[in-house]
């Protein structure tokens, strides 16, 4: 579900058009729209029917969308930091996906946030593309190790991650 500050962010729609959104049968038909946060399509089959039809519009806004995602970081989007794992891993960027698996600050804001957490970001790691491993460079097959211990590890102190937290 996309947050209306991010739909905002991606498509420069204002206040006035969002409402306007909420007042279309057209589009209330398909979408789930709360009054003052949440869109998304009222069945995730849905969005996978529009792709088809849309065609290369549907790359490019699922393209715009894994770009806003990319800057997680400024916008401190719930949706960014949820969902950019499973976007470069559908997009197979797989080494941008390793590197943001890397990425401390990352890690640190997952587990961190209030919606999120830590077992979100333990399944990110199972989003690793691991099929013909031994096809992979050394180096490829270390970083993947290097990731495989990092999702062990916070298995392994999830309880106390949790914990801290609250």
């Amino acid at each position: 579900m996309l947050e209306k500050d991010d739909i905002k962010a991606i498509t420069q729609m204002r206040d006035r058009q969002l409402r306007q959104l909420h007042q279309c049968w057209q589009v209330t038909r398909w979408m789930k729209l709360t009054e003052e946060k949440y869109y998304a399509f009222a069945h995730p089959l849905l969005g996978i029917t529009f792709a088809k039809e849309l065609g290369d519009d549907a790359e490019e806004a699922l393209q715009k969308l894994i770009d806003y995602c990319s800057g997680w970081q400024k916008h401190q989007s719930s949706y960014a930091l949820r969902y950019y794992p499973e976007h470069l891993r559908d997009s197979e960027q797989w080494d941008d996906l390793y590197g943001l698996l890397h990425n401390f600050e990352f890690i640190e804001a997952k587990v961190n946030h209030a919606e999120i957490g830590v077992e979100a970001l333990i399944q990110d790691y199972a989003l690793i593309e691991t099929r013909g491993l031994s096809n992979f460079s050394n180096e490829k097959k270390q970083i993947i190790e290097t990731l495989q211990l990092i999702q062990g590890a916070l298995r392994l102190s999830a309880h106390v991650l949790f914990h801290r937290r609250k």
